[in-house]
């Protein structure tokens, strides 16, 4: 506990997104807090990615809370993990090593008890994250989770989804490379 205080206080304060010192307390708020707006997930990222650093606290303590969510909030929660994800592996591969050691049993876990969305957003994150190379070579193993049969993606389902998009064409589409949540017909960017 008196390292965990003593890395808050070594931690800068404002700027950059940082709002602050890091603190497993203040990221379990702001996870308790977390919406599945595309603001809210964009707005927790940035400042986990700020906090990289702390990358396998924030993964440690995502991890827990992820375990005591609902579905729906199970689904914003793996939104977030993919805006981490994908920004920032530009800044190096701290989020990528971490989720790795977490994702793939949660990933099969909510795969076969989330319902159909929870296989649609599952199935749709996996094929991102390959398609992109988030995780390198291991992505091949993801794909186990899906079986021989996963389902049918529909970009115009209910669902929300993650833009497929790639978030590094240019400054303002990196800026930009936060999921569409879509609500009843209108889409948030």
């Amino acid at each position: 506990m008196a390292a965990a205080k003593a890395d808050a206080k070594a931690e800068p304060t404002g700027g950059g997104g940082g709002g602050g010192s890091f603190t497993e307390e203040r990221l379990s708020e702001k996870l308790n807090k977390l919406s599945s707006s595309a603001a809210s997930i964009q707005t927790l990222s940035n400042w986990c990615i700020f906090h990289r650093k702390r990358a396998r606290r924030v993964v440690d303590t995502w991890q827990r809370q992820f375990n005591n969510a609902t579905t729906d909030k199970k689904v914003s929660f793996l939104y977030l993990s993919n805006d981490i994800l994908q920004n920032s592996k530009r800044k190096g591969g701290e989020f990528v090593n971490e989720f790795w050691r977490v994702l793939p049993g949660l990933l099969k876990d909510f795969y076969e008890n989330g319902g159909q969305d929870g296989k649609k957003v599952v199935a749709r994150l996996i094929g991102i994250w390959d398609e992109r190379k988030v995780f390198g070579t291991r992505s091949e193993s993801l794909k186990d989770i899906l079986g021989d049969n996963p389902p049918a993606l529909n970009n115009n389902s209910t669902t929300s989804n993650p833009t497929s998009k790639p978030s590094s064409v240019s400054k303002s589409s990196q800026r930009d490379s936060s999921p569409i949540i879509k609500i009843s017909s209108k889409r948030c960017r």
